[in-house]
């Protein structure tokens, strides 16, 4: 006789121990198989009370939050299992059963460095999760070769690529990566948890003066910044850039990047076009127009709100919150703080510099989101002088000599509005062609 066991089952048994009938069950405690079948797996039949019991020291029972799965290669693996035991200190979502996934994998052949855009998203949907976090180590190029980590995160319900991270192995400072890994999941779990029907994809299209003046090109680059990381901070809103962005850029200004990009979700997005003007009595009043295009809507929303060149950061909030409206959403609870995900920005840009040259773009680029939110301390600062002057000795025949003597410009300019020693400008390269560089140019 075939039957499902479980604990608790009341049976009928002959004079030799075997079974001739199984009971009706009064009650079960049951939950869906692992894989693909989703057959209900009876835990326990006729049970009258449940109780849980967990450790007072360390309780492993929290609310219920995001979903994650977290696979990687074998050349990854070690990688993985320190996020995992990162992660798993989170009180503020759950890890998908590693046996889970590898029968998934197994069902699907598929094989975890070999996972597309499309798999990865296919496979967050078989074990029901709300985000994918894949590792995956790569050879990586130069003589000798270096090998790399490289680590993306999907939110499975949207299908957008929320951030991707690469760096050097053997990992040299592996609390710090793990704090790292933890710090961006948890930074963007609410985003795991919006369904697709309630995301909504936006781009801001430009920020542009009416009326152009010297410091203008400075408040547009600032502003659009802030604005694109406060409109990130709601967590329906997934900003999407129009122009082709690499993963790493993707990785340091937070933008979402669809994995089907001609679905008709991601192809009618929202677009923002931002125009300011400034008083004619006072240069640092500020008056900002915004028109937000809606997909499907034969007339655009007109915006309207006032500020300070000084104070960007709190126009970009006020501006966002009135998007948000606009959207028929309720602005997020969560305070906005330019000043905390400033230092964040800042402490991602010192992390890769222990992974990487300064002619890493994705250092320069983390320095300069730190100080268009705010953080205008002297080492950011210097840092942003450097980057300047390293993008123009790395970028080299590329520039065009008046594009060459702009940027030699602006880092004399930075200098002169807050000089600094020469000497704090040979420590970055120790006396190379950009360290002298920024000295003669001082």
């Amino acid at each position: 006789m075939l039957f499902d066991p479980a604990l608790g089952l009341y049976i009928v048994a002959d004079g030799l121990g075997g079974i001739e009938e199984v009971l009706p069950r009064r009650t079960s405690f049951a939950r869906p198989t692992t894989g693909l079948g989703q057959i209900k797996q009876v835990i326990a039949a006729n049970i009258d009370q449940l109780v849980i019991v967990a450790s007072v020291e360390l309780p492993i029972i929290h609310a219920a939050g995001p979903r994650l799965a977290v696979i990687s290669d074998e050349t990854a693996q070690a990688a993985a299992d320190l996020a995992v035991a990162e992660l798993a200190r989170s009180e503020r979502l759950e890890l998908v059963d590693r046996e889970q996934l590898n029968l998934v994998l197994k069902e699907q052949k598929w094989v975890a460095s070999g996972l597309t855009e499309p798999d990865m998203l296919r496979l967050g949907q078989l074990v029901k999760a709300d985000g994918v976090l894949l590792f995956v180590g790569r050879e990586g190029e130069g003589k000798p070769p270096q090998p790399t980590l490289a680590a993306r995160l999907v939110a499975v319900n949207p299908g957008v690529i929320l951030w991707s991270l690469q760096q050097p192995l053997p990992l040299k400072n592996v609390a710090s990566w793990q704090t790292l890994i933890r710090d961006r999941v948890e930074a963007t779990l609410p985003k795991l948890a919006v369904r697709k029907e309630d995301a909504i994809p936006i781009s801001v299209v430009s920020v542009t003066a009416a009326i152009k003046r010297t410091d203008h090109p400075r408040i547009e680059g600032e502003l659009q910044q802030l604005l694109v990381h406060r409109l990130t901070h709601e967590p329906t809103l997934f900003v999407l850039e129009r122009q082709k962005l690499d993963l790493l850029d993707r990785e340091k200004t937070g933008l979402a990047t669809p994995l089907v990009t001609d679905e008709p979700f991601w192809t009618g997005r929202h677009l923002l076009d931002v125009e300011f003007s400034q008083d004619l009595n006072d240069a640092t009043k500020l008056s900002v127009a915004a028109t937000l295009t809606r997909p499907g809507q034969p007339e655009p929303r007109r915006l309207a709100v006032t500020g300070r060149s000084d104070q960007l950061a709190e126009l970009a909030d006020n501006l966002t919150k009135q998007i948000v409206s606009a959207l028929d959403r309720e602005p997020s609870g969560a305070a906005w703080s330019a000043q905390a995900e400033a230092e964040r920005f800042f402490e991602t840009a010192k992390w890769h510099r222990n992974y990487s040259s300064w002619n890493s773009p994705v250092i320069w680029e983390a320095v300069e989101a730190a100080w268009c939110l705010g953080l205008r301390t002297d080492e950011v600062y210097s840092w942003r002088v450097q980057g300047l002057l390293t993008k123009r000795h790395r970028m080299g025949k590329e520039l065009e000599a008046a594009q060459s003597i702009e940027l030699l410009e602006e880092a004399a300019r930075f200098a002169l509005e807050r000089p600094l020693a020469p000497e704090a400008y040979y420590q970055f390269n120790e006396g190379s062609v950009v360290g002298m560089s920024a000295a003669g140019s001082l």
